[in-house]
């Protein structure tokens, strides 16, 4: 059984690390190499689990659909490309069952995702704070306008969590209390959700949200008694919000425009540079996320617009994150603390 897992992980390693290399230098992952790796792990799995781990077949089957979905789910919310959804399928699928005990909860695998965020949104705030210093920027005081925006989103997104786990408490109770983690996640993807539509953010949903938190409290007050929200999750929230602020006044990156490539994000300031140009091709719009990464007749025409009337010798992109990278750190964190039996 062992040598088995040993295989399965050093097939995994060898993997990330090739993948990461591609990510860094081309900005894509390979379908051919996963696919590759998945028929090769897909054996091992079959050996490993109808002869030596049969008892921890349920419990993968558990995770690694728990983990498709919440990966899909991601990929639907443009959070990273379809490349890194397909890697965290193959990361799950390929870490043996045995690292996927029920000790710490149904989905212990959501940590691999939990890891994978938390060091890439160290890695965006570091090279935030050693980009304001190259700059040699100086901290300034937010403007008043500003801080009434961060204290109003502020307040958005804990009324619906608010209003969300206490219904998830109150009618799963010892699911949610045995599940902390994957309440925690799901807390991420909602407030990922209220900042992203605007839907959230009309007067009137807010009102119905904060009438069903406080009806869904109250309910929840006389089964279970009075019971204060989990303020650790409202302060990283809040930590979250203020970090992600000051990251994103460094997501862009100006290019030489003979530089662009399919995969590329351009932003919105350049799409408008490009409105006046009759260029075939040109793209005409920009969400500024996954959903408007230029097509290989888009990066050509970007090329080409240069050297027409209105063209520009450099283009400003969104800042590429090899997620790749970051998953690869996530699993490798996950698979040690499991050796670690923590």
């Amino acid at each position: 059984m062992y040598i088995l897992e040993a295989l399965l992980l050093t097939a995994l390693l060898l993997t990330c690390l090739y993948v990461s290399a591609t990510d860094i230098k081309n900005g894509i992952i390979e379908n051919k190499i996963l696919a590759m790796s998945g028929l090769l792990c897909c054996g091992f799995n079959i050996l490993y689990y109808t002869i030596f781990a049969r008892e921890y077949f349920t419990v993968f089957l558990i995770d690694f659909v728990l983990l498709v979905i919440l990966s899909v789910g991601m990929y639907a919310l443009n959070l990273w490309a379809a490349g890194d959804s397909k890697l965290l399928f193959l990361v799950v699928f390929a870490i043996p069952g045995r690292f996927y005990d029920l000790e710490r909860g149904a989905a212990p695998a959501v940590y691999i995702i939990v890891f994978t965020f938390s060091i890439s949104f160290i890695y965006v705030v570091l090279e935030s704070i050693v980009l304001r210093i190259q700059k040699k920027e100086r901290i300034q005081m937010p403007e008043k306008g500003k801080i009434a925006d961060f204290f109003k989103g502020y307040l958005n997104i804990t009324v619906y969590i608010l209003a969300v786990n206490h219904l998830v408490y109150l009618l799963f109770p010892i699911f949610a209390s045995q599940n902390a983690s994957l309440i925690a996640m799901a807390d991420l993807f909602l407030s990922i959700m209220i900042c992203k539509y605007p839907i959230f953010s009309r007067l009137s949903s807010l009102c119905i949200a904060a009438v069903a938190a406080l009806i869904i409290t109250i309910n929840y007050s006389i089964k279970y008694g009075l019971a204060l929200p989990n303020l650790r999750v409202y302060g990283y929230i809040a930590v979250i919000m203020f970090f992600r602020s000051i990251a994103e006044q460094y997501n862009f990156q100006t290019i030489p425009t003979a530089e662009a490539k399919p995969g590329m994000i351009l932003s919105v300031s350049t799409v408008l540079a490009m409105a006046p140009s009759k260029v075939a091709g040109l793209p005409r719009s920009t969400t500024e996320d996954m959903r408007s990464r230029l097509t290989a007749e888009q990066a050509a025409a970007v090329v080409r617009w240069e050297h027409s009337k209105y063209g520009q010798p450099e283009i400003m992109i969104v800042r590429k994150i090899p997620f790749a990278v970051f998953i690869t750190l996530g699993a490798l964190t996950f698979i040690l603390f499991r050796l670690g039996g923590i």
